[in-house]
């Protein structure tokens, strides 16, 4: 895509202003863990400038912390956008299972 966006890119920004290219949960919000965990990688580009987010989702966090509630929002509407698409509604299922 050559098209440039018409807004700027940023590495991951939320509704508070922090901006992050790695999202670690402080040890703080943590109250378990659980398995299986997502690993997500998020890129975005603007023209020449590409700015990305890594995040390893394993955590359960406290309910005041919703900064990984909106990341997972994020993935959530994004997973979502790419199911809806004709395209991709036209391949087989996938066939994977846990051993």
């Amino acid at each position: 895509m050559d098209e440039k966006l018409p807004y700027a890119t940023q590495p991951l920004f939320f509704p508070d202003g922090t901006v992050v290219e790695e999202f670690i949960i402080p040890d703080e919000q943590v109250i378990g863990y659980h398995l299986p965990a997502s690993t997500y990688k998020l890129s975005l580009t603007n023209g020449e400038t590409t700015n990305s987010v890594t995040w390893h989702d394993d955590t359960m966090t406290k309910p005041s912390y919703t900064k990984a509630d909106q990341l997972r929002e994020l993935m959530n509407l994004i997973e979502e956008t790419i199911q809806s698409h004709p395209e991709i509604k036209q391949l087989p299922e996938p066939k994977a299972g846990c051993a």
